[in-house]
């Protein structure tokens, strides 16, 4: 039983620490398009697909767990549950292993659970930069 709530507690701080970074990540999406003055009304799925080509997760969409990454961000802008993305945490999770079985590839600065979420995109931990991929 104990294992259980070990469990829940863990997904529970998965999904909250996954939202900041999907939220903050939709702000700079927004905030983007607000510069460049775009208004015309879009449907969900234009504005699904224009978040997925965003530059600024260009180098999350890259490397061993992209498939992972894209399929775990669409199902959360996606979502239509409260809290938002509950049902993808099974996705959350996929993605999460991946990253964390490719370390050299996602090497994310230590979170603390307890600080409280920021609104600066330069505090969101970005993945490693791979210097040797990127030159050959």
């Amino acid at each position: 039983m104990e294992s259980s709530i070990e469990e829940e507690v863990y997904s529970t701080e998965l999904l909250e620490r996954a939202e900041v970074v999907l939220e903050t990540v939709a702000e700079m999406i927004y905030e983007e398009k607000k510069k460049q003055d775009i208004e015309t009304p879009k449907t969900k799925a234009e504005l699904v697909e224009e978040a997925l080509n965003c530059p600024c997760i260009s180098k999350m969409k890259e490397g061993s767990c992209g498939d992972a990454f894209i399929s775990a961000y669409r199902c959360f802008l996606e979502s239509e549950t409260e809290p938002r993305g509950m049902d993808c945490m099974e996705k959350f999770q996929t993605m999460q292993d991946c990253m964390n079985s490719h370390p050299e590839e996602y090497n994310f600065e230590e979170v603390d659970p307890d600080a409280p979420p920021t609104d600066d995109p330069s505090q969101v931990p970005q993945p490693a930069h791979d210097h040797q991929h990127a030159q050959s």
